[in-house]
Parts: C-alpha cells; structure tokens; sequence
C-alpha cells in the first residue's frame, strides 16, 4: 500500500491549488485507502467490468469510501450538480 500512497502524495503535491481532492476510482483497497491516506476523499465506482486487465488490491477493513457510485456517469448528479 505504501507505494500507492507515495504516489497519489506526489500528483496531490502538483495540485496545491485545490482546497480538495476527490479521488474516484474502482478498486476500494488501493484506491479508497490510498486516497484516504493522504487526506483525500473517495469515491468507490462498484461495478467493474468483469474482463478489465487492471489488478485489484486485497480488501481492507479501511476501505470506507466517502460516496459509492455504480457508474462514472451518476458521480454528477451524486455530488449535487
């Protein structure tokens, strides 16, 4: 885990100018408590499509997201705009 953490520190570093960061992403354990380990939000999107190439991380009992979302798609209207 520490090297997404290290990672999401070093892009959070170049947007000094947002008084927030909301992180989105599919894979609650690395990207939920990555984010959170950084002082960001999170936003889980749940479903993921099944033949996707990207690895998932070991579940965490950290992996408490700030909103969960099914589709990129509703992250508007969720956030109340």
């Amino acid at each position: 885990m520490r090297g997404v953490q290290a990672i999401t520190l070093d892009v959070g570093n170049t947007l000094v100018v947002f008084p927030a960061i909301l992180n989105v992403g599919d894979d609650p354990g690395a990207d939920v408590v990555g984010a959170h380990g950084v002082g960001w939000r999170a936003t889980w999107v749940r479903l993921k499509p099944a033949d996707s190439p990207l690895p998932v991380a070991p579940a965490s009992p950290e992996a408490r997201p700030d909103l969960t979302i099914d589709s990129i798609l509703e992250l508007k209207s969720a956030l109340g705009r």
